[in-house]
């Protein structure tokens, strides 16, 4: 069973990203990489990859994996739209949830925040031209999800 720290997460949900908090790509704490470590070491003997093969591939995972990292760059896709319009194209995500991964998006580089000075102030949410290269990756993995799909019920 996990042991969980004070914010009610596991040391594990921290260190893999899958809390609602800010993520952006850095060091984890010594304590943490070396758990990383003995559970998923960079190496094996039955990769092909060598370590610096491989680190580009968790860097990028550190990026884009998050529960709503990905519906939100597939809301975004399409044109800019405002923080409300981004909550109600997806269900159950809390106001501080979106507000977060907006936030690691942006300091990531894959969105663009555009404030409108008006009577509300309007904010609306982009796409940046390097956010747009991930679109390509959404679509390998839905790809990638129908084969397993079929695959799974195929051999049960």
């Amino acid at each position: 069973m996990e042991r969980r720290e004070k914010g009610g997460l596991s040391a594990a949900s921290k260190l893999f990203g899958w809390q609602p908090a800010l993520q952006t790509y850095c060091r984890p704490p010594r304590r943490a990489l070396v758990f990383w470590r003995a559970t998923f070491p960079l190496y094996s003997p039955m990769s092909t990859l060598n370590p610096q093969e491989l680190r580009p591939i968790w860097d990028a995972l550190a990026v884009v994996c998050g529960r709503w990292r990905m519906p939100i760059i597939h809301c975004l896709c399409g044109q800019p739209l405002r923080f409300s319009e981004l909550e109600a194209h997806l269900d159950c995500i809390t106001p501080k949830a979106l507000a977060e991964h907006l936030h690691a998006l942006e300091l990531n580089g894959l969105v663009h925040r555009e404030v409108v000075p008006s009577r509300p102030v309007i904010t609306r949410y982009g796409l940046t031209a390097h956010g747009r290269t991930v679109l390509p990756l959404l679509q390998e993995l839905r790809r990638f999800g129908e084969t397993h799909r079929q695959h799974l019920t195929t051999e049960v």
